[in-house]
């Protein structure tokens, strides 16, 4: 089993709206790019950093077609508060 088969089968609950949904959910694999961030707890500093740095590059992953998910350890409330 490959890691993007995990993950395809793995589900989280969205921050936006709760929604419990494959991390995967709305990627091509034939056509799109994909950057999936796994961080540790929400609350880090080093996820904060790290997900300030990507976001920084929004409009070059967007110009190239990468998807980026971000995957945490947290509670919606902790994913509201770290967006």
């Amino acid at each position: 089993m490959t890691i993007y088969s995990i993950l395809q089968q793995t589900h989280r609950a969205r921050v936006s709206d709760g929604i419990t949904t494959p991390i995967l959910a709305d990627c091509d694999p034939l056509s799109d790019r994909l950057l999936v961030l796994i961080l540790p707890q929400l609350g880090d500093f080093d996820s904060l950093e790290y997900a300030w740095w990507v976001q920084r590059q929004t409009a070059t992953l967007q110009a190239h077609k990468i998807a980026v998910r971000a995957v945490g350890i947290g509670d919606r409330v902790a994913g509201q508060q770290f967006c």
